[in-house]
């Protein structure tokens, strides 16, 4: 047994020396209306004037409450852009970037980007086209998990607080998004397509088709 975890560690030794995990940063570049980010306890935004003069970095993950009519655009470090509208709630649960061995002369490259959001309710805008290395996004939901890569998409999500039904919107303009819903039911959208759903979070009644105006006209938004 000793033997062979020597041996398993010889081999693996020189794949994790040829990479280097760090953690990704993001930048707020627009904020518009009642917008609250809190961001390792504190909010980043306070004593800065409003709108934004410069960007506001953030090294770490964060969480956004946005009220009715208000928006935040993001930009991270791997090229990737996120727009966020209320009202409802949104957050950067990770975000990490695996660059190749640094030397002194490069600093390493970007070989591959993982993040997870979450999205309560709200709209939000995902474009991931312009990244630099492979991209693999995760976002998590009150009725399943959202996977995709390179892509151009919108997540639309709303709640009925009274009849406790969720109703929602993913639209694909660029690129392929997969939902698994809770009950591990799989669907998955290409370019120019829609997914609606509505119902419990436990069993909604999906369906798949072509975009509406409001779904073509919410991705111009993300053209800052």
């Amino acid at each position: 047994m000793t033997y062979r975890l020597i041996i398993f560690f010889l081999v693996a030794l020189p794949l994790v020396a040829d990479v280097e995990l760090r953690r990704g940063a993001i930048a707020a570049l627009q904020r518009t209306g009642s917008v609250m980010v809190t961001a390792a306890g504190e909010d980043p935004f306070k004593d800065r004037p409003d709108p934004i003069d410069r960007p506001v970095y953030f090294g770490g993950i964060f969480n956004v409450q946005a009220g009715d009519e208000s928006s935040i655009f993001f930009r991270s470090s791997s090229g990737m852009d996120l727009y966020f509208v209320g009202p409802g709630f949104f957050g950067l649960d990770r975000n990490d970037q695996i660059f190749s061995e640094v030397d002194d002369a490069t600093g390493g490259e970007l070989q591959q980007s993982r993040m997870i959001l979450s999205l309560r309710e709200g709209g939000l805008i995902l474009d991931s086209r312009q990244s630099i290395g492979e991209k693999r996004i995760l976002l998590e939901t009150p009725f399943g998990r959202i996977r995709l890569s390179k892509a151009l998409c919108s997540i639309v999500i709303g709640y009925d607080y009274r009849s406790r039904r969720y109703d929602f919107t993913i639209y694909s303009a660029v690129g392929t998004v997969q939902l698994t819903d809770w009950n591990k039911e799989s669907y998955t959208i290409y370019s120019g397509q829609r997914l609606a759903g509505a119902g419990s979070y436990l069993d909604p009644s999906v369906e798949i088709g072509g975009p509406t105006e409001d779904a073509l006209e919410r991705l111009s938004l993300i053209h800052i």
